[in-house]
Formats: structure tokens, sequence, C-alpha cells
């Protein structure tokens, strides 16, 4: 077998060039999730992490918020608020993540997007401070627009790090595991704000389709036609959707077994309180769906996705 390269040899610094070029694809990948006020987040959560661990002590985290506002005291910090993102299988998951690379008893990125979003619910929530925002915004449009955009830019505080990081394994897998819980946060995230729409919809009690109207009774009849005993599941309501030219993204399938189909199963005013809710339902039409700009819909921005 050949042996390893010894540290400092001109294969050594090669295969350490490919990693730290592999830590910037990561990091720019996890950059490219975030939004204008999650990155500078992200940046001020990067000042704490140096050695790119993934996480911060709890020290730190004190440290972290009292940085965005010196006046939060420790206590008011560390207050616990739940924003109601992250479902418990949600929160496993992260928590499984974190423990997978040694930071179960550190606070990671994501915690400290929960703790933001937390103050954003609060009426007195430092999140909601319009001093603060007007400062997140300065801050974001400042000159240094592309280190916080963009992890790749020579000389950035993101690239200083990654060129002197010594332990490349270990912060690979720590941008790996950051990547992930990103992508479990935002689509909980993404999910939540779904259910949130179709709460106002329902407040706002949608009238698209009249009991009374034509297209209601073309409804009914399809919903007989698939549901078993009086009953329609997630299946049959997929092949109506698709008979009528929608097919249903992800977050809204998930929205519909959340809060229509808690048993499995919905009877036909909730079948049709599901299709007045749809943005689109004024549109319905005996042959389907009228020709619809979907893509440029609210539903679809919401979503993040368009079906295929």
């Amino acid at each position: 077998m050949p042996s390893a390269s010894p540290p400092g040899s001109p294969a050594s610094h090669l295969g350490q060039n490919g990693e730290r070029s592999k830590l910037r694809m990561l990091l720019s990948r996890i950059l490219d999730m975030l939004d204008s006020e999650d990155t500078i987040l992200f940046q001020i959560f990067s000042d704490f992490d140096p050695n790119l661990t993934g996480a911060i002590e709890a020290t730190d985290f004190g440290a972290l918020v009292t940085s965005i506002d010196p006046e939060i005291g420790i206590e008011k910090a560390e207050d616990d608020v739940d924003p109601g993102i992250l479902s418990d299988d949600d929160q496993c998951i992260i928590d499984d993540l974190s423990t997978s690379i040694g930071n179960e008893e550190k606070i990671c990125f994501v915690e400290v997007l929960g703790w933001w979003e937390g103050q954003k619910v609060k009426a007195d929530g430092v999140a909601n401070d319009s001093k603060l925002q007007a400062w997140i915004k300065a801050r974001y449009a400042s000159g240094k627009v592309k280190e916080y955009t963009w992890g790749l830019v020579a000389g950035s505080a993101h690239d200083i790090r990654i060129q002197n990081a010594t332990d490349l394994p270990r912060a690979m897998k720590a941008f790996q595991t950051t990547l992930l819980q990103l992508q479990v946060w935002y689509a909980a995230k993404r999910a939540r704000s779904v259910e949130q729409k179709e709460e106002q919809m329902w407040d706002q009690k949608p009238q698209n389709l009249n009991s009374s109207t034509q297209k209601t009774e073309y409804l009914r009849a399809l919903f007989r036609q698939y549901a078993k005993e009086e009953r329609l599941d997630m299946n049959g309501l997929k092949k109506i959707s698709q008979l009528l030219g929608y097919n249903m993204p992800l977050p809204i399938v998930d929205m519909t077994a959340t809060m229509y189909l808690k048993d499995e199963y919905m009877n036909e005013e909730k079948f049709l309180l599901w299709w007045a809710c749809r943005e689109f339902s004024p549109y319905l039409e005996y042959s389907g769906l009228q020709t619809v700009a979907y893509q440029d819909s609210a539903e679809a921005r919401l979503c993040g996705c368009t079906p295929q």
C-alpha cells in the first residue's frame, strides 16, 4: 500500500486545498438557503464558532444575543420561546444530527433561528424592535453584502475561517450537518406558513364554491365517485385533483394530511372546504381547471415550488 503523504508535502497541500474547496461549496449551499435576515444571524453565529464545529456553547449564545442587543440580559437571552415551527419529530432529527458529530451539549445554528423566530411571536420580543430591524437592514445593505451572501469571496470572514481551519474533516461534517438541519428547519417553516394560510382561509369562510352552483354539484359527484362509504382518503383526493388538472405540491399534501385527514379520511363537506380554500377554485370548469398561471400564484410562492 502506498504511504500517506507526510504533512507539509506538496501532495498534502493539494489534498487540503481540495477539502477546502469542498468546504466552500458546502458553505455556498448553506448561504444560498438563507434569507437576508438569517444570513446576518449566520454571520454573527460564525463569529462565535471560529473553528467551524457547527455549534456554540451556552455562554457563547448569551454573548451572541447581547451582541445583537446589549440591553438583553442573559436571563432574557435564555428565555425559552417556542415559535411552533418544529414538530417533535423534526426536533428529534435536529438533535440526532447534532449528536452525530458530538454537539449534543451545544447550540446549533437552527436553534439560534428558533430563538429569533420565537422573539418574533412575542409582542415585546427583541426581533420586533424597530431599531434592531433598521440595524439589520443597514448591515445587510452595507458595503460587505458579498461577504454575507457569498462565502467564496477572497478575504471574507467565512473564507478566512476556511483557510485557517486545522481539522478539515471535522469542519466538513459540521457544514454537512448544518445544511441538513437547515433543510429540516425551512421545510418545517414552510409547512407552518402553509397551515397558517389555511387557517386564515377558514376564518374568511370561503364562498368560492356555493352549495347551489353547478361547479359544486360536479365536485360532489366526483367525491361520490372516489369516496368509499362517504369517506375520501388521500389517494382519492389526489386522483380527483389530477383529474381537474391540479398536481398538489408536497407542502399542500402535508398540510392536507395534518388539517383535513387526521383520521385518514375526509367527508364531503371537508372536501368542498378544501377546494374552496384553493385560490384557483373560481377557475374550475367541467373539463378541469382553466389555464392558470400557477407559477405566479400565491400558493406556489408560499410552497416554494410548483407542481411538476
